[in-house]
């Protein structure tokens, strides 16, 4: 294939990236894209070699993998091209491939789809959802299973048939990679995975500037802080929550959309729409020092998420909640002390009711599954336990892999991690008692703290003024 082609090539993907709003190549993945790319320029034209041609996409639900693979590094100007530009992105879901249940039309389908990719070459084909037509054979015997069954030998032929030089490179996206057939994913077929990952802090900002430049962002909006406060939100996630804010900001008749805005939001889409039955005051105090405690030991510990924003409004299931950051960056390592803090500042709101009302509530059960999970996973799993070392014992339930009385020393463990991680939330909890009332206080008269009056209060300083 000619340079110029590929130029076209490139352009039309970048067109089709630029119309949908939304790209983002993970830079753990460049090598994989820069591979494709240069096949389709024939930099791999060596004698002997045979480059790969064809790729996999796998991801969790939210990624965006059609983009991702009409993708560039960054939003460009809209580049000017012609419809017959534009063509050579084909793609194609797996289910209209299968649509029609008559026997042959699947097929035929696909051999038109790569007839017609070869006569534009060089060109990409992107089969999106090929699960729906790649899942493992021999599941029935209807009609409909039969014919899904000759699309997928149709699919294993055409990808048998390419040469080393053809132009014409295809990928696939999948949410169900360990379902897919032996026989497709074998070498020489999709033998090319690019697992597209959640993305991290930098990918976040990106992606969010993609989805807020035709959004009324007021300049005050910290594009970075918002990144830095959504870790574990995929692009469609966080496409949602900038449009979650465009709506606040509508009803609230806002010209610009504000951090407000941005916080309400993430409380809608991580927590729920705000309920509208009314606690007692009572009640309402008790979640306010419950969350206070959250708040105030994860601040003071370092290996705890910080927290940048609390709230007692109702949401869903929940009566309050505290959001949490990671301080520098997503973390991808636990030490053993990390972990501790980690369950120490979960154990945070249970500790302070014991403190202040010398009784505990209901409030705490999710808190505490989730902490017995660390600790068990610390003793099973992760070699962080004194009793037994670095021997790890599978998923530990009994008569598992190990006898009741081992059972019975991980009980011991896990009890012994959980008692020790309380009694650092107590000691927190006993030294800033001031601290602590103080952030109760405050949250019972604002019903939420952002993040910057949530560390003056931590911090010691005057209370700020209430928001009108």
């Amino acid at each position: 294939p000619r340079m110029d082609h590929y130029e076209d090539v490139y352009r039309a993907v970048a067109y089709l990236a630029f119309r949908h709003g939304r790209i983002h190549r993970l830079d753990s993945n460049n090598e994989h894209w820069l591979a494709l790319e240069a096949q389709l320029r024939e930099d791999f034209n060596v004698e002997g070699l045979r480059p790969s041609q064809i790729a996999l996409q796998q991801s969790k639900r939210g990624m965006a993998q059609v983009y991702e693979a009409a993708g560039i590094p960054h939003p460009p100007e809209e580049p000017v091209v012609s419809p017959e530009q534009v063509r050579r992105f084909a793609r194609v879901h797996g289910v209209p491939l299968i649509f029609k249940p008559d026997v042959g039309v699947g097929a035929a389908r696909v051999r038109d789809l790569f007839a017609e990719a070869r006569g534009m070459a060089p060109a990409i084909v992107f089969i999106d959802e090929i699960d729906a037509i790649g899942a493992q054979r021999g599941g029935g015997t209807d009609g409909a299973t039969r014919e899904t069954e000759s699309t997928l030998n149709q699919i294993l032929i055409e990808l048998d048939g390419f040469g080393g030089s053809e132009g014409v490179v295809v990928m696939a996206a999948t949410n169900r990679a360990e379902i897919l057939d032996p026989a497709l994913v074998r070498p020489g077929r999709f033998d090319r995975t690019i697992t597209l990952e959640l993305p991290h802090r930098d990918a976040r900002r990106e992606i969010l500037k993609v989805h807020g430049h035709n959004k009324p962002l007021s300049p005050a909006v910290d594009l970075d802080a918002v990144a830095s406060q959504t870790s574990g939100f995929s692009g469609a996630d966080l496409a949602n929550l900038l449009n979650e804010a465009a709506l606040l900001a509508i009803r609230r008749r806002k010209r610009q959309i504000t951090s407000a805005e941005i916080g309400d939001a993430m409380d809608r889409v991580l927590l729920g729409v705000a309920g509208t039955h009314r606690i007692s005051d009572e009640q309402r105090r008790i979640v306010a020092y419950h969350e206070a405690g959250h708040a105030v030991v994860g601040h003071a510990l370092p290996g705890a998420r910080v927290p940048h924003r609390l709230s007692v409004i109702p949401r869903g299931r929940t009566l309050g909640a505290v959001l949490t950051r990671e301080e520098d960056g997503d973390r991808l390592l636990h030490s053993r002390s990390t972990l501790l803090d980690e369950m120490a500042a979960l154990l945070g709101g249970h500790t302070a009711e014991a403190l202040v009302f010398d009784e505990v509530t209901s409030g705490a059960a999710g808190d505490l599954l989730r902490v017995n999970q660390i600790a068990r996973q610390m003793v099973l799993e992760l070699g962080m336990s004194e009793g037994f070392g670095v021997v790890t014992h599978g998923d530990g339930e009994r008569g598992a892999d190990h006898s009741d009385e081992t059972a019975r020393r991980i009980d011991e463990e896990v009890s012994r991690l959980v008692t020790e991680a309380q009694a650092r939330a107590r000691g927190v909890l006993e030294r800033s008692r001031v601290v602590l009332d103080r952030v109760a206080a405050a949250v019972i008269e604002r019903e939420v703290l952002t993040g910057d009056e949530l560390a003056a209060i931590l911090a010691g300083d005057a209370v700020p003024a209430v928001r009108r």
